[in-house]
This record gives structure tokens, C-alpha cells and sequence, in this order.
């Protein structure tokens, strides 16, 4: 075409419709190959549902009462999470039937919460930790309680305890891959104990037990003893209500989310087994009606879970309370006193209603709360041994008296029943049981 001849109307009308075409086209590409969002074509169109938003209208939906949120532990692939899970053989487990954690029924009495970071206006507990990628979680448990059971066996809530998880990692057998066993960890602080952190700072890693600083022997703390408790819930209130005790869980996908409220399983995979620290109970928790919970301490870190990495989990659920539940004792700088002696246990009669027969059972010994004594736990069994012991009176309340009276359920008028007793100190350690003995007419 010679110059200054104009372009016919068609051709531009033609060029317009290819350019248009060619530009529709690369935009559909760019979609189909995921260049380019829906979004980005229409920016008034709702943005894609989150996980944590899905995750927490399935909990509305089950009824629960705990939010989800992105947390560390939520970001990583699963590869990354399972190495917190120091317990990788335990079954899974997201609810426990009713049966096997229903309180057992006795004299026993226990307040609706109980929490040691505020007992008698005092936090017991050391600052959270963090495992990091390490399957630490059944050493960082133990120490978890090991550190409060020594303030209150010393009686000072402000007593610096700061003890090296890492020792604990290097100096007993396993790895960060496969984990510690309980028994394990539990007997070296019977017999060798643990330094503080200062002679071997915690790292999360597979480090060698010669890292240890050279006097680690002469600052070592050592636990007198340990035991496991019972499963049902008042075993559990009792023994954590004279000090924290490990327990262990399943943990599944959505827990991993967990920021505050009373948790239970809502959905997800089973991941692992986890270690962590009961310190509490909730009976009527004020922001979930219904939910009786425990308090646990976790291991990751005070920027996981409420109230600076602790949380709540309905009782029974993911196998709470129901394995690796532990206890340990620890002397203190103050012996514990003597066991009573000469305890005798004496029927009592009285006429009840319609002329029934009523029987009380009188417990006495000869000492009277006096010097290092604060008072005195009476235990009932009903065989002749101390194993089946378990207390009557409540851990924070000893009797300041040298007797003690129990009633009998109306099903168990006839039956025969062995009462120990012990000494308590101010900080609620025990001395050893007295001798036992067998309820007796007068």
C-alpha cells in the first residue's frame, strides 16, 4: 500500500477482533495454568475458605467449645510436626468411653478448680519450653513436674528451679528420632539425677552425655521415688492435688491448631503420641458449659496453645490421663516426720431411721500435730496391704487432730476395712505409713 493511502474501515474492524481474541486466549491460558486466579479477574469475589476457618465452623458444628488458629506447630508438614511426638508406638485414641474414667465414689471431696499457677496465691510452675524439632516431649514432661515438686516439697513457690532437659536427652538411651521411655528417664533421676541447665543448656539436638559440664555429679538433683496412679478421674484429682503428674495423649491433625478453650478431637488424622504435664482440672469451665476438662502443661513453647503454652482437653479425650499418668517425690531440705503410731480403727453404733442400724468407724493414734508436723492423712484400703491404700482426707487439708471419723456407704455396713495413717508436713510431703489397722467392734 503506497504511503498516505488510508487503512479500509473492514481491516481495522478485523484487526481488533484478532488483537481482542489473542488477549482472551493468553488470559484463559494463564488460567488454566494457574497464572492468573479468579480472584484477579473479579475483585469483589470472596476470597477461598481457610483450613482454620473450616476447622473452626466444624467445631460450632460438634458442639465444642475451643478456637483454632495458624500456629507454628499448624505451619509445619507433617514430617516436620511427628518429630514432636516422643511416643510414636501409642495407639490411636480420640475419645475414651465414659466407663473407664467415671469418678470413683467415696469420701473423697475435691474442689470444682484447681490450678498450681494460682495455689494458695502462687505459681508453682517454671516458664513453658520449647522441644523443638526433637521428640522430646517425655523428658520435657518430667521436668515439667519435677521442678514444681521441688518448690513444694521446699515450700517456696519463688524457689529457682531450672533443671537440664538436655542432660536428661544425652545421658539416657533414646534420640530425637524415636523418643524416651518414661521408666527410663524416671530411674536415672532416682539414681543419678539431673544438673541444672547452666551445665548443659538445652539444644533439641542428638548431642553426647560428655557435653555435660565436668562437675554435673556434685549439682545433680535426685528424686527419692516414683510411682504410677490410677486412671479414674478423683485418683488423678487426688494425686494432683499434692503435686503435678505426667500424662500422655494422642494427638491428631486438629490439635495442632489449638489457641484456646477446652479441646476435644473435631477432625484429622492421628499423628503420634504426645508427653505432657496435668496441672489442673476445671469441673463447670465459665466458657464451656458441660466441658469437665484438665489443665496441661504442653512443650512447645509460650507462643502455642492459652495462657502461654498451656491448654485445656475435655476429660477421657485422645486417652487423656489414661497411660503414663506418674508421680514423683522429692524429700526436700526438711525430713519428713515420723509415721504415727499405736492407729486404731473402732466401730460406732447408732440407731437410724426405722430402727436401722448405723456404723461409723473412729480412727485414732496417739501424736498431735506438733513441730515439723503440720498434720496427718488417713488412707483406707480394703485389703490388708498399704498397695491399696488410697487417701480419705484431701491433700491440701490434713486432720490437725489425732483422730478421724468415716462413715461407710450404706452398701458396706458389714464389711471389714484396714486405715493407715501419715505424717504431712506444711509443705504437703508425707512421711511413711503407720501400721495398719482393721476396723473392730469396741
Amino acid at each position: 500500500m503506497e504511503k498516505g493511502t488510508k487503512t479500509p474501515r473492514n481491516l481495522k474492524r478485523l484487526g481488533l477482533v484478532l488483537a481482542i481474541t489473542a488477549a482472551l486466549a493468553l488470559v484463559g491460558a494463564a488460567i488454566g495454568f494457574g497464572l492468573v486466579g479468579c480472584s484477579d479477574m473479579d475483585q469483589d469475589e470472596s476470597p477461598r475458605i481457610s483450613e482454620v476457618d473450616l476447622l473452626n465452623k466444624a467445631i460450632a458444628d460438634a458442639g465444642a467449645y475451643w478456637v483454632a488458629a495458624e500456629t507454628w506447630v499448624s505451619q509445619l508438614p507433617l514430617e516436620e510436626r511427628q518429630k514432636l511426638y516422643g511416643l510414636p508406638n501409642r495407639p490411636e485414641q480420640a475419645d475414651t468411653p465414659i466407663d473407664e474414667i467415671a469418678p470413683t465414689m467415696g469420701q473423697q471431696s475435691f474442689p470444682e478448680r484447681f490450678d498450681w499457677r494460682n495455689n494458695q496465691g502462687a505459681n508453682w510452675m517454671s516458664g513453658i519450653r520449647n522441644q523443638k524439632q526433637c521428640g522430646s516431649c517425655v523428658v520435657m514432661c518430667i521436668v515439667g513436674v519435677m521442678e514444681p515438686v521441688i518448690r513444694i516439697a521446699d515450700g517456696n513457690p519463688d524457689e529457682t528451679v531450672n533443671l537440664s532437659e538436655q542432660h536428661l536427652c544425652s545421658c539416657v538411651n533414646g534420640s530425637c528420632e524415636t523418643g524416651w521411655w518414661y521408666g527410663a528417664v524416671l530411674d536415672y533421676l532416682v539414681n543419678s539425677g539431673v544438673p541444672d541447665e547452666d551445665c548443659f543448656p538445652y539444644k533439641g539436638q542428638n548431642l553426647p552425655c560428655s557435653n555435660t559440664c565436668s562437675d554435673w555429679q556434685s549439682r545433680a538433683v535426685k528424686i527419692d521415688a516414683y510411682w504410677e496412679i490410677g486412671k479414674s478421674i478423683d485418683a488423678i484429682k487426688q494425686e494432683v492435688m499434692r503435686a503435678p503428674i505426667t500424662t500422655s495423649f494422642s494427638v491428631y491433625h486438629d490439635f495442632n491448631s489449638y489457641k484456646g478453650g477446652v479441646y476435644e478431637y473435631v477432625s484429622g488424622a492421628y499423628e503420634g503420641g504426645h508427653a505432657v504435664v496435668i496441672i489442673g482440672w476445671d469441673d463447670n469451665p465459665p466458657d464451656a458449659p458441660g466441658k469437665s476438662c484438665w489443665i496441661c502443661r504442653n512443650s512447645w513453647g509460650p507462643n502455642w496453645g492459652e495462657g502461654e503454652g498451656y491448654f485445656r482437653i475435655l476429660w477421657g479425650n485422645c486417652g487423656i490421663g489414661q497411660d503414663d499418668n506418674y508421680a514423683m517425690s522429692y524429700s526436700g531440705s526438711t525430713p519428713p516426720p515420723p509415721p504415727p503410731t499405736k492407729v486404731k480403727a473402732i466401730n460406732r453404733y447408732s440407731q437410724g431411721v426405722a430402727g436401722a442400724s448405723l456404723r461409723r468407724i473412729d480412727i485414732s493414734w496417739n501424736e498431735e500435730p506438733s513441730g515439723s508436723t503440720y498434720g496427718f492423712h488417713v488412707y483406707k484400703s480394703n485389703t490388708n496391704s498399704y498397695s491399696g491404700m488410697s487417701r480419705l482426707t484431701q491433700a491440701s487439708s490434713p486432720v490437725k487432730t489425732n483422730h478421724y471419723e468415716y462413715t461407710p456407704s450404706s452398701g458396706d455396713t458389714d464389711q471389714v476395712f484396714y486405715f493407715a495413717v501419715t505424717a504431712a508436713l506444711a509443705t504437703g510431703a508425707e512421711g511413711d505409713y503407720s501400721n495398719i489397722a482393721q476396723n473392730v467392734d469396741p
